[in-house]
C-alpha cells in the first residue's frame, strides 16, 4: 500500500510541474498569439472592403446571433462599419465539412451586395475545402446579392468547389446571412 501512495505522489508532482510549465509558456506566448490573431483579422478586413475604404476591427459591435440560412446554422459574430459610411464587415462562423469556418464578409448596404470575403480561420481539408480562400472561388461572391450568392445547386450563381460542396455551402450561406443582417439593421 505504501508503494501505491508513493507512486501517486510522484505522479501528482510530475503532473503539477508539467502543468506549471505549460501555464508559464501560455502566459509568455499569449501576447504574441493575440497580436498574430489581430493582424490576421485586420488583413481579412482590408481584403473584403473596396479600395481606399478601411474599418477598424477593434470598433466591432458584437452580434452573437445564430441564424438558420438555407438549412445551415450560421453564427453572426460581429459587425463593423467602414469609414465610407455604407460598407460593413460582418464576421461569421459556420460549420464546414471538417470544422468551423470563421470569415469576414464585406457588405455594401446601398446595393445589398457582397464586396468580398476572407477566411480568417478554417480547418477544412487542404486541396478541397481550403480552396474556399482562393480567388477562383471567393471572387465569384463579389457583387452578388442574397439571391445569387448561393451555389448553383441551391439556385445561385456560385460554382461550388469540386469535392467540397459542404464547405462551399457554408461559405455562401455565411455571406448571405451577413448581407441579410446588414440590410435589416434598421
Amino acid at each position: 500500500m505504501n508503494k501505491i501512495v508513493k507512486l501517486a505522489l510522484i505522479l501528482f508532482l510530475v503532473s503539477a510541474i508539467v502543468a506549471g510549465v505549460l501555464g508559464g509558456i501560455y502566459v509568455v506566448t499569449k501576447p504574441t498569439i493575440d497580436a498574430n490573431n489581430a493582424a490576421t483579422t485586420a488583413k481579412a478586413y482590408s481584403e473584403v472592403l473596396p479600395e481606399g475604404v478601411a474599418a477598424d476591427p477593434t470598433a466591432s459591435e458584437a452580434i452573437g446571433e445564430t441564424v438558420d440560412n438555407s438549412g445551415n446554422s450560421v453564427t453572426l459574430v460581429s459587425v463593423t462599419p467602414a469609414d465610407d459610411g455604407k460598407t460593413y464587415v460582418v464576421e461569421t462562423s459556420a460549420v464546414g465539412s471538417q470544422g468551423t469556418i470563421s470569415m469576414a464578409v464585406g457588405v455594401d448596404s446601398e446595393t445589398g451586395t457582397c464586396t468580398g470575403i476572407a477566411i480568417i480561420a478554417s480547418s477544412e481539408t487542404s486541396g478541397l475545402g481550403a480552396e474556399a480562400s482562393k480567388p477562383f472561388f471567393k471572387d465569384q461572391l463579389v457583387g452578388c446579392d442574397t439571391t445569387a450568392i448561393h451555389i448553383t445547386k441551391q439556385g445561385g450563381t456560385v460554382e461550388a468547389i469540386t469535392g467540397a460542396t459542404i464547405t462551399s455551402k457554408a461559405v455562401t450561406n455565411s455571406a448571405a446571412a451577413a448581407i441579410d443582417y446588414v440590410m435589416n439593421m434598421g
